[in-house]
Parts: structure tokens; C-alpha cells; sequence
């Protein structure tokens, strides 16, 4: 027995002492969340948390697609303005408690609690930041229909609700509301999960889970990469990063050299494909002109803030002049050189690779990208994992064939 105050409620016995302690947390929570919006003097015997028009999971996925496309859009806006990448963190927090409030205030998503003492059950569906927006009061024992619709909703009255935490709530809800209603020993439909469903379920979540992470590793790694302070540690010369957009240039001695826009980086390569050396660009934009002088050496045009720099690297990405930030560089008219070959960079979108093509039209692939690094590459396919595992999981953890078999009928 649980009791604090205005609560008195029994811990299901089929919980472990971990979901129990569990479930105690949230039940203060909840408390003290609805603690002015129950009927004076109402005594809690039970208490759910839950959502009307999309389940908790959606709610929060959903507003991580919009945080994650809006630090998308306003990361190069930070770097114009020459604020530090790392308050793209701040806008994810600020956007995703955004757009979960104005879905619940739209009323997208509304936060459901459903309260019961002995004598009542009582419904609060409730609107941005937790506002009382309609209090439904029903004598027990209901005369109104109430129906698990899946593991994880129960119908009452024709409202659909979304339960968070399902499996505590649904051992908590079988306990106070179905009482009596199936036989628990054969187990009741829609209360006891089919064990094949779940493990099946759970596989496809953690690996939806896992295209996630991939997701938001490649992303975030690519944004600390490209920022100066991190992009110029001495380690990372001898580190070749993912490729994605990049341009590509080849000098005299056909090594050829690969610039990606995203990470704000040359990256040198032998004439085999065999990386040699990175070396960080200092642009706030991303954008930079290149070119192979008649001494072989590598001219870069780099756009910042408001202006333009003009580095000279070696042969060993040695930066051997650098003008002070000015006015664009204007490119020279270099010599016509006669090479035997043609480089291309191609499929930056999906396994990159560099070919070779001499004056016979004959392809010779020289370098491919590490396969390891395809799914980390920003932005694409990192931003599409995101996205595709965001997607995925709410269908997943909806999926009514994944749900044990459920009575439609009314169960009270």
C-alpha cells in the first residue's frame, strides 16, 4: 500500500520491485500535477497519464523532427552571424518544448489523466502547459462503454486515449477498473502482452532506435567538426572524415584533393586513393573556390562573414600564404594542362567514390568511401536516418498486429 496524502493506492502485484518503484514516481507526478483539478476532497485510488489524438511517443518524436529540421535551417544562419554551434542544442530544447505545447493548445495531442477513487472516475484533458481545458466526471460503476483498443489504448466513452507507460498503466488500470472481468490465471485480453508480439516489436524498436542515434551522431559530429575549435585539433589531420558534398581537384601529379562543403575541410589523396592529410577551412559559410596553380600548390577562396581569405597550401597542405580578410580573390587565367586522365567525385548521396576515366573512355574506381562511414555522412544519410527511424517508431509501438487480442466489447 501507497499512501501520501490525498492517494491511497495499491501496487500491482505482477510488477517487479523496479516497475513498482517506478510507477511510485510517477504517481507523485501525476498527484501533484492534478492535485487543483480533481474534485475537492477527492481521495486517489488511481492515477494514469496519457494522450488524446497521438500517444506520448509520437507527441515527442514528432517534435524532435520539427527541433531537428529547425537547427537544419538555422545552423548556417548561426555561423553568419558567427554565433557558436553549440546553441543549436539550445534550439532544439526550446523548439521541441515549443511545438509540444502548441499541439497540445491546437489540440494535436492533449494530455489526458485519468483519476478514479472508489465512488468516481474522473477524465482532465488538459492543453498547453497543463491548462484544465474539459473535466468528464463518470459514477462508478460506469454505465458508459470502456474498451481496450490495443495494448497500449483504452476507449471510454468513445474517447480514445493513448496511455503512457502502457504496461504500468495497464496492470494499474486492469487492477482498479477491470477487476473481475476475465479470468487473470488465462490471462485477459488485452492485459497480458502476447510474448512473440513483443519480442518481435522490440527488435524493430531498437533498431529504429539505433538509425536514430546513427542519425544524430553523423549530424552532431559534423557540426562540432566543422566549427574551428574542434575542426583544427591536431589529431584530426591524420583522420579522414565522411565525404558528402564535397569538390574535387586534381594537381600535376594526379592526387586529388576533396573539399567537403559540410565539415568545412580538404582532405588530400594519393594518385591510389590513399588519404594523406586533412586541414580545417576557417569559413563561417562553407563556401570556397579552388584551384592548382603551375607550381602545383592549392589556392583556396574562403567566404566568411562578410568577407573572403586567400590561402596558398604546399604540396603537404602546408599553409604557406594567407591574405589578410578582404574583397573575393580574383581567379587567374592558369595555363592549359594536358593530363592523361579524368578524376570524378560521384555519388556523394550514396557510397561516395572517385573514378578515374582516361582518353580511351576506360573507368577505374581509385577510391570508395569507408562503408562505415555512409550512414554518418551530414547531412544525408545522416538527416534521413533520423528521420525514417522517427517516423518508424511510432508505427511500431502502434501496430495492431503487434497487439495481444483485444475485447471490443464494453468491459465495465
Amino acid at each position: 500500500m501507497n499512501t501520501t496524502n490525498d492517494t491511497k493506492i495499491t501496487m500491482p502485484s505482477e510488477l517487479t520491485s523496479r516497475e513498482k518503484a517506478k510507477l511510485k514516481k510517477l504517481i507523485v507526478s501525476w498527484g501533484k500535477s492534478v492535485i487543483k483539478q480533481i474534485p475537492q476532497g477527492m481521495v486517489i485510488n488511481g492515477i494514469v497519464s496519457g494522450g488524446k489524438g497521438m500517444s506520448h511517443g509520437k507527441l515527442i518524436y514528432g517534435g524532435l523532427t520539427l527541433s531537428f529540421i529547425a537547427a537544419m535551417l538555422l545552423g548556417n544562419l548561426l555561423q553568419l552571424l558567427g554565433l557558436p554551434l553549440i546553441m543549436i542544442f539550445f534550439i532544439i530544447l526550446v523548439v521541441l518544448n515549443l511545438s509540444v505545447q502548441l499541439m497540445g493548445e491546437v489540440g494535436i495531442y492533449r494530455s489526458v489523466i485519468l483519476v478514479w477513487d472508489t465512488n468516481r472516475l474522473v477524465v482532465l484533458e488538459r492543453a498547453a502547459f497543463d491548462r484544465l481545458k474539459n473535466r468528464t466526471v463518470y459514477e462508478r460503476p460506469l454505465k458508459v462503454p470502456v474498451s481496450w483498443e490495443s495494448h497500449e489504448s483504452i476507449r471510454i466513452n468513445d474517447k480514445l486515449i493513448h496511455l503512457d507507460h502502457p504496461r504500468l498503466c495497464r496492470h494499474l488500470l486492469q487492477d482498479a477498473l477491470f477487476a473481475g472481468t476475465a479470468d487473470r490465471q488465462t490471462g485477459s485480453p488485452g492485459y497480458q502482452d502476447s510474448a512473440q508480439a513483443v519480442q518481435q516489436k522490440g527488435k524493430l524498436y531498437v533498431f529504429a532506435n539505433i538509425l536514430i542515434a546513427l542519425g544524430f551522431l553523423g549530424w552532431g559530429s559534423a557540426f562540432l567538426l566543422s566549427v574551428e575549435a574542434c575542426g583544427t585539433l591536431p589529431f584530426l589531420e591524420k583522420v579522414e572524415l565522411p565525404m558528402g558534398p564535397a569538390q574535387i581537384i586534381v594537381d600535376n601529379e594526379e592526387r586529388f584533393y576533396l573539399i567537403p562543403r559540410f565539415y568545412r575541410r580538404v582532405q588530400l589523396y594519393d594518385h591510389d586513393g590513399v588519404f594523406v592529410k586533412g586541414w580545417h577551412l576557417a569559413t563561417h559559410k562553407g563556401e570556397h573556390v579552388c584551384l592548382i596553380d603551375q607550381n602545383n600548390d592549392l589556392h583556396i577562396n574562403v567566404e566568411n562573414i562578410t568577407s573572403w581569405t586567400h590561402y596558398i597550401l604546399d604540396q603537404e597542405l602546408g599553409v604557406m600564404e594567407s591574405s589578410k580578410p578582404g574583397k573575393k580573390w580574383k581567379i587567374p587565367r592558369m595555363p592549359h594542362r594536358q593530363s592523361v586522365s579524368t578524376v570524378e567525385y560521384r555519388s556523394w548521396y550514396f557510397f561516395p567514390h572517385v573514378v578515374k576515366r582516361d582518353r580511351s573512355g576506360n573507368e577505374t574506381t581509385i577510391f570508395r568511401a569507408p562503408l562505415w562511414q555512409w550512414p554518418l555522412t551530414a547531412p544525408f544519410p545522416a538527416f534521413a536516418l533520423v528521420i525514417i527511424g522517427i517516423i518508424a517508431i511510432p508505427i511500431i509501438t502502434t501496430n495492431r498486429r503487434d497487439a495481444p487480442p483485444c475485447n471490443r466489447g464494453a468491459l465495465l
